[in-house]
Formats: C-alpha cells, sequence, structure tokens
C-alpha cells in the first residue's frame, strides 16, 4: 500500500468527448504521480462523500473559482497507475483532513486492501469536490425519470419510467 499523508496536488480531468469520456484522477505527492481511472458515476460519488464529510465537522468554507476545462499536464509514466473498483472515504479530525483509501481488483483479490490511502487539506478537498460538480455538469444529460445518460437525439431508450414504451423496440409477439 502507498500511504501518502498529505498529497502536494489532487486533479481530476476526463479524456474524449462527451458519451465517451473516460475519467481520470491525479494525485501529486513530490515526485510520485499516481494516476486512478475512474467511472463518471465514482467521480460524483466521491466529490458528494467527501463535500458530506465536511459538511458534518464545518469550519469556514473557502469559495475558490476554478476551471474544470483547463487541461492538465498528463503523466506519461506515473509511479502507480490504477483502475478503481472501491473507494473508501474518512476523515481524520486531529489534522482537519478527508482521507481517501482506493482499490482496485488485484488489492481486493490478494487481500492488500487499500492499494492507496491519501490525505487532502480542507482546502484541497473543496477544491476538488467543485471541479468533480462542474466535470459532472459537462457531459450528456441525464433522464429527469429514470436519470440513465440520454442518447445524442436526447431521448432515453427503454426507460424504466415510461414503463418500456418505444417506439424502436421490437416487442416478442405473445403466443
Amino acid at each position: 500500500m502507498k500511504n501518502y499523508q498529505l498529497v502536494n496536488r489532487i486533479d481530476t480531468h476526463f479524456q474524449g468527448q462527451a458519451g465517451n469520456r473516460i475519467f481520470y484522477i491525479l494525485i501529486e505527492k513530490n515526485t510520485d504521480i499516481c494516476l486512478l481511472w475512474i467511472e463518471k458515476d465514482q467521480l460524483i460519488s466521491l466529490g458528494r462523500a467527501c463535500s458530506q464529510l465536511l459538511a458534518d465537522n464545518v469550519v469556514a468554507i473557502e469559495k475558490n473559482i476554478i476551471n474544470a476545462l483547463e487541461e492538465i499536464e498528463f503523466p506519461l509514466t506515473p509511479s502507480l497507475e490504477i483502475n478503481l473498483l472501491r473507494i473508501g472515504v474518512d476523515y481524520l479530525a486531529s489534522e482537519d483532513h478527508i482521507i481517501i483509501l482506493f482499490d482496485d481488483q488485484e488489492s481486493i483479490e490478494n487481500g492488500e486492501s487499500p492499494k492507496l490511502r491519501i490525505e487532502l487539506s480542507r482546502k484541497m478537498t473543496n477544491e476538488f469536490i467543485e471541479k468533480t460538480r462542474l466535470l459532472a455538469s459537462t457531459g450528456r444529460p441525464k433522464c429527469p425519470l429514470c436519470h440513465k445518460i440520454v442518447e445524442e437525439d436526447g431521448n432515453c431508450l427503454f426507460c424504466p419510467k415510461k414503463n418500456g414504451h418505444s417506439k424502436d423496440a421490437d416487442l416478442p409477439k405473445l403466443i
């Protein structure tokens, strides 16, 4: 397990176009750079979990204006690269830090969980939360009924809230 007490930087971004994006988190500690591949929903959930932990442990909140779409330097050879499977979040009251634990399939199967542990300052956590919110809002919209991502034409195919009614679906005939 890599354990970084207080990281120098955490950033998140994506590669690709809307509908075909791959999201990632970059973590920098001294000369080490960790590249974490993450699903969009996981990223949104991580931002919400961090936000909730900070809300539960309120102090003065610093508002920073950031640009979520600003390109970040992508590492050619990261020190650690993980396809995230599981994420845990906690609050370290003595330091006023957020702790995030990251796991991949290999670390879970081998009982080496977590694969990576980091600590974030409150300011860095607030910036990360704001960036996850901005990135989440840049993609395709969600269906107002079932909350699935809508197709490029604006339709949600096979929405369960529409009771499966679709003009495009071939329904089997009853015998």
